[in-house]
Parts: C-alpha cells; structure tokens; sequence
C-alpha cells in the first residue's frame, strides 16, 4: 500500500495480512507511526470469465489471459 500510495507518505506506514495462507482475499491490519489508529481493510479477487481474451504471440499462437475482479472495504479498527 505505501508502495502505490502515489504521492501520499509511505514512511512509517505498515500493512500486515492477517491471514498470509488466503488465496481469494485478505485482511490487513493499516498501521501509522505516530497515531494510535488502525484501519482494517479487506481485498477479494474473483474470476472474471467473461473478461477473458486471447493475446496475440509469436507465429500466430495466442496466449490466454485471463480477467479477475477485485472488492477492498476498509473500516476503522484492527482486523
């Protein structure tokens, strides 16, 4: 998050998945120095098959990609 925050502050700044072994969403616990508040925030990605297409290749063979959705929520408080 601090990473891609643009020009937001990235110092001082953790998010901590709760759950690392998830595979379709997380919940991470958003932490600053320098303020007592914590911020929980969910994210889930799922399966956008409608969305799928078939990149171009070399020699005429395509590849497939393939579509996803993502949700994030946030709401005040540790996870």
């Amino acid at each position: 998050m601090a990473e891609h925050g643009g020009d937001a502050p990235g110092l001082g700044v953790d998010a901590t998945p709760t759950d690392p072994g998830a595979s379709d969403e997380a919940y991470y616990t958003v932490t600053a120095d320098g303020t007592p508040s914590a911020f929980c925030l969910h994210v889930k990605v799922g399966r956008d098959k409608s969305g799928d297409y078939e990149a171009p290749g070399i020699a005429g063979r395509s590849y497939p990609q393939k579509a996803y959705t993502y949700s994030v929520t946030s709401r005040e408080g540790e996870c």
